[in-house]
């Protein structure tokens, strides 16, 4: 059985200020390396043999897995452009109160789940990526990544992405539960690609929101 560690990169200034990121580059706070090396710390303690290491592009992916590979003594692989984060458009940079009176949330709607989903679905945040598009790329990232592995037991890739990116692969795997993972979490998957992926464990998941 395959297993797919997809790891959230640790944190920026950007989501430290709690604003959007998106395509936006950023280099991981001192918060952030700390959470790199948490991710390791609880990669390690899997019981698992990690065999490949791979992020997206986006700086802050790639330097979360530099960390991830010095920890555990793998070097980086290419980074998938599948794994990166959904572009948010015009709506990048912002706080979500910024956003709100953007785009005049109604007041019952602010603070809400899904406000910024809402809005790109129906067409009124420019440059934004549809969600289904997201969706698809995990799915067609998993399949890459299931293609990285080696022929020994327990064998398992390591891929450092991005909070929407994995919260839209679970959803579209058809995994019914709400799953916020915080920087540096970390969600494992096992399955053969064939018969389909289920969460096998989740580590830096705060109560579900």
């Amino acid at each position: 059985m395959t297993r797919i560690a997809l790891v959230r990169h640790g944190a920026t200034a950007l989501n430290l200020g709690g604003r959007i990121q998106g395509e936006s580059e950023a280099a991981l706070a001192t918060e952030g390396v700390h959470q790199a090396e948490r991710a390791a710390d609880a990669l390690a303690s899997c019981g698992l043999n990690w065999c490949t290491l791979t992020s997206s592009p986006q700086r802050r992916a790639r330097e979360t897995a530099a960390h991830i590979g010095t920890q555990l003594g793998l070097a980086v692989q290419p980074s998938l452009d599948e794994l990166c984060e959904r572009r948010y458009g015009a709506a990048e940079g912002l706080t979500f109160a910024e956003l709100y009176e953007r785009w005049q949330v109604p007041m019952d709607d602010r603070g809400r789940p899904g406000v910024l989903d809402r809005l790109i679905a129906a067409g009124l945040v420019d440059r934004a990526e549809p969600i289904e598009s997201v969706r698809a790329r995990g799915v067609r990232a998993l399949a890459d990544l299931a293609g990285m592995t080696v022929s020994e037991p327990d064998a398992g890739v390591i891929a450092v992405a991005h909070g929407t990116f994995i919260r839209c692969t679970l959803e579209a795997i058809g995994h019914a539960e709400p799953v916020h993972i915080e920087n540096g979490g970390v969600v494992v998957l096992a399955g053969d690609g064939a018969s389909g992926w289920q969460v096998d464990r989740v580590f830096g998941q705060p109560s579900v929101r």
